[in-house]
């Protein structure tokens, strides 16, 4: 181990094997001690220019073509301020829109940008990337193993107490021995068929609700639900964290 690496290690650090069946890879302990939270210095950073470069292009358009509407904007800012009621926009509550401004077809605004992109390509290609990482060639080997092998799963203790491991069958086991089906007032096991009703029961409802409300929401809030429609929303999920500092044995949260 470099002798710089050596130095950083961390002092403390939990670690908590609950397997009893398979053997996490050599090198577990000493990995998952850094904790989950580690940052793991890559020796070439993805800079992603051209989403950089597309997204000030957007911007600059952006304003640009906001700029036109001034007349339009400033009269109904000047009604709504009058009024007390400026809700256009709520930072807190919002989706960004879909929308891309046409190019900019007066002055050298479109051209620059077009300059400033072949620079910035110019730069990364000629910049020496670091080969600088804060892991020994052991410790990704032991990372992939690790990421690679679904036999186990790695999880957080309670308490901040650090990572877990244990084997994913017995993980998905508690989950329901534990939680699940033990609790029959709280949950209630549904096939596949019946969480998509619901599912589209429940988006159904919502839209309804939205429709029949509509002509109360504030602008900003039209926008909102509006944008959402066209979104992919993930679905709640479930994840125990072990009492690892029980003296009785280490049970789920």
């Amino acid at each position: 181990m470099p002798t710089r690496l050596f130095l950083e290690r961390p002092e403390k650090g939990g670690f908590h094997n609950l397997c009893n069946k398979f053997v996490p890879p050599e090198g577990s302990n000493g990995l998952l001690r850094l904790g989950l939270k580690s940052c793991i210095e890559q020796g070439r950073l993805n800079q992603k220019i051209a989403d950089g470069i597309f997204r000030l292009r957007r911007s600059v358009r952006l304003k640009d073509w906001l700029q036109k509407q001034d007349p339009f904007r400033e009269e109904n800012d000047s009604e709504d301020n009058n009024n007390d009621t400026n809700h256009n926009y709520n930072p807190k509550l919002y989706i960004q829109s879909d929308f891309e401004p046409p190019s900019i077809e007066y002055g050298h605004v479109e051209s620059a940008m077009m300059k400033f992109a072949e620079g910035m390509f110019k730069v990364e290609k000629s910049t020496k990337h670091s080969k600088h990482f804060n892991l020994t060639t052991y410790q990704h080997t032991v990372l992939k193993e690790l990421k690679a092998d679904q036999r186990f799963f790695i999880w957080q203790a309670d308490k901040n107490l650090g990572p877990c491991i244990i084997e994913r069958s017995r993980y998905i086991e508690r989950c329901f021995s534990d939680h699940l089906t033990c609790d029959e007032t709280t949950y209630k096991q549904l096939s596949k068929i019946d969480a998509e009703e619901v599912a589209s029961d429940t988006e159904l409802a919502l839209r309804d609700l939205v429709e029949e409300r509509y002509d109360d929401l504030a602008p900003w809030e039209k926008d909102y639900f509006n944008r959402s429609y066209d979104l992919e929303h993930r679905m709640p999920q479930f994840y125990l964290t072990s009492k690892v500092h029980k003296n009785h044995g280490p049970p789920d949260r």
